[in-house]
């Protein structure tokens, strides 16, 4: 039987495990394509990947109709929201809450029910020091975090298509791509910087732009 923990905390705190293993479906295609009349060819526009999903039954149990209900709506409560899942399978899983699911009562102290959420499935954080690093995702862009420390005072400094201004030896800069932040010596400061998008990382081999040395944090994502 595979365990579960929701933001840390294992199912069986909250009095529930699971019925049997859970379902996890692969993330929605929504393929944008091109074929001319009477063409044999076609161009791929787009192909953006949605959310996946998981499936999970749980049992309640405890010693009566209204012990079970509460533990229930204790666990909804809980779920509610972006949550992160660990079902001891060696993913992580990012999710929200789609649908809670009606309970049924297979006894006095039982308590059955699903919750079907929307996923995004990943690995542990990690964290490199370098500028050609190699992402594990197999996820077509992954979020990451991106911090160096200035050398030499500069008008502009480029962190990856990310232009900060007036820079002095010993600033660090931050750009958090996962959170939507830009930090200069760990507070906010948008204003320091000018940028069209937040840097990402591809799946395979990275080569990132910046004048001194980088720390990259990202976690894999997986399809």
């Amino acid at each position: 039987m595979i365990d579960m923990w929701l933001n840390g905390t294992p199912l069986e705190d909250y009095g529930g495990r699971l019925v049997r293993d859970y379902t996890y479906i692969p993330p929605v295609l929504s393929p944008a394509v091109y074929k001319g009349r009477f063409r044999s060819s076609f161009i791929l526009l787009d192909n953006p990947v949605d959310f996946g999903e998981l499936d999970i039954q749980i049992v309640f149990e405890g010693e009566g109709y209204t012990e079970v209900t509460i533990k229930k709506s204790t666990f909804d409560a809980a779920i509610l929201g972006k949550n992160v899942i660990v079902m001891g399978d060696g993913f992580w899983y990012d999710t929200y809450t789609e649908e809670l699911g009606a309970a049924t009562y297979p006894g006095t102290g039982l308590l059955e029910c699903s919750y079907k959420l929307k996923a995004i499935r990943r690995g542990p954080d990690i964290e490199v020091t370098g500028n050609t690093i190699y992402c594990d995702s197999t996820w077509p862009t992954t979020d990451c975090i991106l911090t160096t420390t200035v050398s030499t005072a500069a008008d502009s400094y480029e962190i990856e298509g990310v232009i900060f201004v007036d820079v002095d030896p010993g600033d660090v800069l931050t750009v958090d791509g996962i959170n939507g932040r830009i930090l200069v010596n760990g507070a906010p400061n948008a204003q320091k910087a000018t940028w069209t998008r937040f840097p990402s990382l591809s799946p395979g081999k990275n080569s990132l732009t910046c004048p001194d040395t980088l720390k990259v944090q990202y976690h894999p994502v997986y399809l």
